[in-house]
């Protein structure tokens, strides 16, 4: 999987001359389609998004800690993420595909099911799932971008934001937008786990429940 995954970041990177638009995607929806073909039977496709988790971890897990094995030998860090985990320790998306999604299974699946069961559009629902998402914190294109104490202050906030109202509306989202936009945040990180999310809700509704 792993001279596939570097194809397709090449093919990424040619498209968009040279700028990464979706690297952590690539990696985690591609180790998920893995953890499909190995869970695959024709006649009961596995639904469970813990057993697709935990199979993602099972893939990766081994190939990660050498990779970060390697980069604390004196491995030269060649990617942003690579530099915040010699930097501070972050780990990355690699560290939560690693984890078995963590962050998908405990606040991005839950909330996407929760806004669309209650009749939101999947659009609204993304914006909100995305806002809790960022929320968790530790998403390192954010840090990369504004550092570490701004891109946790901005979770800290929406942290608080959130426990006072659970469903902003589409003009305090648009508010937020604004607010990160000056401040060049970029949550790349947590788009990548909202598109799992949206990944995993539409294969458990395509393939049946377990």
């Amino acid at each position: 999987m792993r001279p596939l995954g570097m194809e397709a970041e090449r093919k990424m990177l040619d498209a968009t001359r040279g700028v990464n638009t979706h690297k952590g995607a690539i990696f985690t929806l591609g180790t998920i389609c893995g953890a499909l073909g190995r869970l695959w039977q024709p006649d009961a496709p596995c639904c469970d998004p813990e057993r697709i988790a935990e199979s993602c971890a099972a893939l990766c897990s081994e190939a990660v800690e050498a990779d970060f094995a390697l980069l604390e030998k004196g491995k030269t860090a060649h990617t942003a993420g690579e530099r915040l985990y010699l930097h501070s320790g972050l780990r990355g998306i690699r560290g939560e595909v690693a984890a078995g999604l963590p962050a998908v299974l405990e606040t991005g699946l839950p909330i996407l099911e929760a806004c669309l069961d209650d009749g939101m559009s999947r659009n609204d629902a993304g914006v909100i799932t995305l806002l809790y998402l960022i929320a968790r914190g530790e998403d390192t294109n954010m840090i990369k971008r504004g550092g570490y104490a701004l891109a946790e202050g901005m979770s800290a906030h929406l942290r608080d934001e959130l426990r006072k109202n659970v469903l902003p509306t589409t003009e305090r989202v648009r508010q937020l937008d604004e607010i990160f936009i000056r401040r060049n945040l970029s949550p790349g990180g947590c788009a990548d786990l909202l598109a799992v999310s949206y990944f995993l809700y539409d294969w458990k509704q395509r393939f049946g429940t377990e």
